[in-house]
């Protein structure tokens, strides 16, 4: 199953700064970039599915406002996420950014990759089992998503 629109996540509260990436893109024949958090996170109505979310660095308190009442760090996914997902649609993770930003999916993946290296196979349960970048360039080689 995938998170989708209307889906409460919970956000570790304590693993929410602890990996920051750079996320490094072209757009309109320049060069761009962004620092992000990634985080896991897990998916209540999908039996607390594991899945990531990447968060831009500016956005984070933006974030954390939208928090619902109670829990320590959970949200509703609404229209102002964008999701990345593999070509069988089977997984699906998340990000919260300016949608302006247009970077290719896979440019997420290799930054996460980039600051973690092997770990980054284990990380958020092991949802990138492997890590190729030629073949993430075939499987996330779409812009992210709308909901």
């Amino acid at each position: 199953m995938v998170v989708e629109k209307g889906n409460k996540i919970f956000i570790p509260a304590d693993k929410l700064t602890a990996t920051e990436v750079k996320v490094q893109w072209q757009q309109n024949i320049s060069a761009r970039s962004e620092q992000y958090y990634s985080v896991p996170f897990f998916n209540k109505d999908q039996g607390n599915e594991e899945s990531l979310i990447f968060i831009q660095k500016s956005y984070l308190e933006a974030l954390k406002n939208k928090k619902a009442p109670g829990d320590d760090l959970t949200v509703i996914v609404d229209d102002s996420f964008q999701y990345g997902q593999n070509k069988e649609k089977t997984k699906r993770w998340l990000a919260y950014h300016d949608k302006n930003n247009k970077a290719y999916q896979w440019r997420f993946v290799e930054g996460l990759y980039s600051k973690l290296g092997q770990a980054a196979l284990t990380f958020a349960g092991g949802f990138f089992p492997s890590i190729d970048l030629g073949i993430l360039k075939g499987l996330f080689g779409d812009y992210l998503h709308n909901f």
